[in-house]
C-alpha cells in the first residue's frame, strides 16, 4: 500500500542447507495457509458429532515444520537469543498460553494448538533471519498467491461448492466466506504493493490485473468485516500518501499520521460514550442487523463464560472443544455452531484470562511505539494493522488454522528483526 524499502542484510554469504530448509519450511507453511489443510467445497458443518478437534494433515505438517525450524536455526540461534530478549511481549503471551495449560479443562487439545502457534513463531522467525532482502521475502508470497486468485476465481465460475447457493456468497477454495474474505485481502495487500514496486510493465500490469481480480473476489465474498477492514487501510494508506506528498519528509508525515489516527480513535470514543445512538444505525450501513449477525449475543454469552475465570482463563484454546459441557449447552442456543466467539479479544479474554488480553495489549502497544523509531517505512505493518481491525467481529489472533492468524505473528516478528539488524550490521 506504500512504497517499501525495507532490506535485510544477509546472514552469511553462501546459501547453506539451513537456510534452503528455512526457505523450502516458509514456502510448505504458506501454501497451506493460503489452500488450508481440509479438502475445499464441502458443505459447512450442521451437526455437532461432525465437528473434530484433530486433523492429521495439520498435525503431520506441524510436527514436521516444528522439526525443520529447530535445525534451520542452529546457526542463528544466538539471534534467535537477541530477538527473544528484544521483542519480550509475545514471548511472555506464548509463556503464559504455556502456563494455561495447567488449569485447562482440555491440556492435550490446549498443548496441541499451542505447539502450532509456537511452530508458526519459529517457522516465520527461521525465514526471517536466513533471507537477504524484502523482494526475496515478498517472492515467496507471490508464488503462492498467483495460482491462488487465479484458482479462486476459477472455482467460482466452474463448481458449485465455491459458492453458497443460499445467500449468493462466495467462499472459493475455503471453508466459509469470512476466512475466503481474509485471504483475499492479504492478496490485495500483496499484489498492490508488487503494482507500485515494480519496474517492468508487463509485471506491473500482471499485477495491477491480479489487484483487481482480488477486489472483485472480496466484493463476491460479501464479508462485512473484511470490507470494513478493506475500507480502513485504504483511507489510512492515503492519508500516509497525502502527507507523504505534501511534505516530502517521512518522519513529518509519520508523526501527522499518528495525530489524525489518534484523533480518529478520539471521535469515535466520544461517540460511544456520549452519542451511543449512533453506533445503532452503523450496521445497517453495512448490510448487518443491531446484533452484527447475532455476534453481540455470543459476545454477552462468552463474557459470561469469562466470569467463571476472569484473571486465569479457562485455558489456551480451551473452549472451543467439542467435549465442552459449556459449549454444548451454547450450541443449544446457537444452532449454527460457531467455533469462535467472532471477536479475538474475546477469545483471548476468555481463554487466558485478563493477564493473557494484557500481555496482547502490550504487545501491540509497544510493536507501534517500536514502529514509529524506524528510519523508513516498513510494509509488513500493514497485515498487524488487519489483524487489529479484523479480530474486532472475527477470531484469527494465535488461530493457525487462520491465514490472518499466520501472517500477523510474521509480520509482528519482522519488525523486530529488522530493529536488530539496522541496530546491529553483523546480525
Amino acid at each position: 500500500m506504500q512504497n517499501n524499502t525495507d532490506v535485510i542484510q544477509p546472514i552469511a554469504a553462501i546459501r547453506t542447507s539451513h537456510e534452503i530448509i528455512a526457505k523450502l519450511g516458509f514456502l510448505v507453511f504458506l501454501f497451506f495457509a493460503f489452500f488450508g489443510t481440509s479438502i475445499p467445497f464441502q458443505e459447512e458443518i450442521s451437526e455437532i458429532d461432525d465437528i473434530t478437534t484433530s486433523n492429521i494433515v495439520n498435525q503431520l505438517l506441524y510436527s514436521i515444520l516444528f522439526l525443520t525450524s529447530l535445525y534451520s536455526l542452529t546457526p542463528v540461534r544466538l539471534q534467535l537469543f537477541q530477538l527473544i530478549k528484544r521483542e519480550k511481549w509475545l514471548s511472555l503471551f506464548l509463556l503464559w498460553c504455556l502456563l494455561s495449560i495447567l488449569w485447562s479443562e482440555f491440556p492435550f487439545v490446549s498443548f496441541k494448538r499451542l505447539f502450532q502457534t509456537i511452530t508458526a513463531v519459529l517457522v516465520s522467525v527461521s525465514v526471517l533471519l536466513h533471507t537477504k532482502s524484502f523482494p526475496e521475502l515478498l517472492r515467496f508470497f507471490k508464488w503462492i498467491l498467483l495460482p491462488y486468485v487465479i484458482l479462486s476465481m476459477a472455482s467460482i465460475i466452474f463448481i458449485p461448492g465455491a459458492i453458497d447457493l443460499k445467500f449468493m456468497t462466495w467462499r472459493g477454495l475455503s471453508a466459509t466466506k469470512n476466512t475466503f474474505a481474509q485471504v483475499c485481502l492479504i492478496c490485495i495487500i500483496i499484489w498492490f504493493n508488487v503494482f507500485r514496486q515494480e519496474d517492468f510493465f508487463r509485471q506491473k500490469i500482471t499485477a495491477f490485473g491480479l489487484t483487481l481480480l482480488s477486489i472483485i473476489l472480496l466484493i463476491g465474498s460479501q464479508s462485512g468485516t473484511s470490507l470494513i477492514t478493506f475500507s480502513a487501510l485504504t483511507g489510512v494508506s492515503l492519508v500516509i500518501l497525502f502527507f507523504n506528498g505534501l511534505f516530502g519528509s517521512f518522519t513529518l508525515s509519520r508523526f501527522l499520521v499518528a495525530i489524525v489516527l489518534i484523533s480518529g480513535a478520539a471521535i469515535v470514543t466520544s461517540t460511544i460514550v456520549f452519542a451511543p445512538d449512533v453506533l445503532t444505525r452503523l450496521p445497517y450501513l453495512i448490510g448487518k442487523d443491531i446484533t452484527f449477525s447475532g455476534r453481540v449475543d455470543l459476545w454477552i454469552d462468552i463474557l459470561e463464560e469469562v466470569k467463571k475465570h476472569p484473571i486465569l482463563g479457562c485455558g489456551y484454546a480451551g473452549f472451543w472443544v467439542v467435549d465442552n459441557i459449556d459449549l454444548l449447552i451454547l450450541f443449544e442456543k446457537y444452532v449454527w455452531l460457531p467455533n469462535q466467539a467472532h471477536s479475538g479479544y474475546v477469545d483471548i479474554l476468555n481463554e487466558t484470562g485478563i493477564i493473557g488480553l494484557a500481555l496482547l495489549a502490550m504487545m501491540l502497544i509497544v510493536y507501534y511505539k517500536n514502529l514509529f523509531r524506524l528510519r523508513e517505512p516498513h510494509f509488513w505493518k500493514w497485515f498487524v494493522l488487519a489483524a487489529i481491525l479484523i479480530n474486532l467481529q472475527e477470531t484469527t489472533f494465535f488461530r493457525t488454522n487462520n491465514l490472518t492468524g499466520n501472517i500477523f505473528i510474521f509480520a509482528y516478528l519482522a519488525l523486530y528483526v529488522r530493529l536488530l539488524k539496522e541496530n546491529n550490521p553483523s546480525f
